[in-house]
């Protein structure tokens, strides 16, 4: 029988592969014709949408996967959307609705942001805030005021990042993004946080932009 892979060793490749699939698109936006962007976040949305249906029909299929990609992938999401499949048409959502600076600061604040904290509330939170709501799963119940500050601070140094490279020009919006993208990822909530986090950020981002 082959060895299982440490839990820990399983929870970093899932926050690398987190990283691998958020940051594509919005390094496209900054380097392509907004159109070319859109038809590529458009094709992999839909070509994830046909892959979950075909997963979740037939048992089958959906036992391969979890052979082949089972470190990839959580148990909870063996009866259910894979989150990174959220987080591309999130992706795509956010590209459609926002101009494209807003959109990759959004983006990429989830990108950054999600991993950082769940680094931090791992192996370093005390301070927890349970929140029982029924709708969400039990992970997402007690999230850490340490994860939520090291979110901050890793989407925080991404607005840095891009505003230093020309991006954008004015910080305190992307900052207002960051934290509202931080506290999208702290409070619960009946969707995924991929999609929730990209788009609270984005429009806090929007109603005060000034480029």
């Amino acid at each position: 029988m082959a060895a299982q892979t440490p839990p820990t060793d399983l929870r970093l490749r899932r926050r690398l592969a987190h990283v691998t699939i958020a940051t594509p698109l919005p390094l496209m936006a900054l380097l392509l014709p907004h159109g070319v962007v859109m038809a590529v976040a458009a094709s992999a949305t839909a070509m994830l949408a046909i892959a979950e249906v075909t997963r979740l029909s037939s048992g089958p299929v959906n036992r391969w996967v979890f052979r082949r990609f089972g470190w990839l992938l959580k148990p909870r999401e063996e009866r259910r959307v894979t989150s990174g499949s959220y987080l591309v048409a999130a992706s795509l959502v956010t590209l459609a609705l926002f101009q494209t600076p807003v959109a990759v600061l959004a983006i990429l604040y989830l990108a950054v942001g999600d991993p950082a904290a769940s680094i931090v509330g791992t192996r370093f939170a005390r301070l927890r805030l349970p929140v029982p709501v029924p709708w969400t799963p039990r992970e997402r119940q007690a999230k850490s005021v340490e994860g939520t500050l090291a979110f901050l601070a890793a989407a925080l140094a991404v607005a840095a990042l891009l505003r230093g490279v020309g991006v954008y020009g004015v910080f305190w919006p992307a900052a207002l993004g960051a934290l509202a993208a931080a506290l999208a990822e702290l409070l619960p909530a009946p969707v995924d946080d991929n999609v929730t986090v990209p788009l609270a950020g984005a429009a806090v981002m929007a109603l005060v932009w000034v480029g």
